[in-house]
């Protein structure tokens, strides 16, 4: 089985959700009910107790989206925790990390987004 791993900022003492990809069934922009589109990802997950479990992570801040002067990147968090979804099939964790929040013109990074929160319904 493989796994996906999110860090996050000390929620309830851990610093990092694991979460089953066979389980995952798709990977949204904002919170469970399409709110907070910048600053929430949800994972829903069919785990066989609810028509679907909402894993809402909220971040301190969106991804970067624009491209600043001279810059060539653009990111969007909902997508790259896709990528790592379907990244590294057959037990192998893939870990979420490394997003750029701002950047500078010449693509280096300057701050990252930071999972701060999750609710489950």
């Amino acid at each position: 089985m493989s796994y996906l791993k999110i860090p996050v900022v000390a929620i309830n003492g851990q610093t990092s959700i694991v979460l089953p990809k066979s389980k995952i069934v798709r990977v949204v922009s904002g919170d469970a009910a399409g709110a907070n589109l910048t600053t929430a990802t949800t994972i829903f997950m069919d785990t066989g107790v609810a028509v679907l479990d909402a894993y809402a992570f909220t971040h301190t801040a969106a991804a970067q989206a624009g491209t600043p002067a001279g810059s060539t990147q653009s990111y969007n968090v909902a997508d790259i925790i896709q990528d790592a979804w379907i990244a590294n099939p057959g037990s192998i964790v893939s870990v979420v990390g490394g997003i750029p929040a701002t950047q500078s013109a010449t693509n280096q990074a300057l701050t990252f987004v930071q999972f701060t929160a999750l609710a489950v319904s």
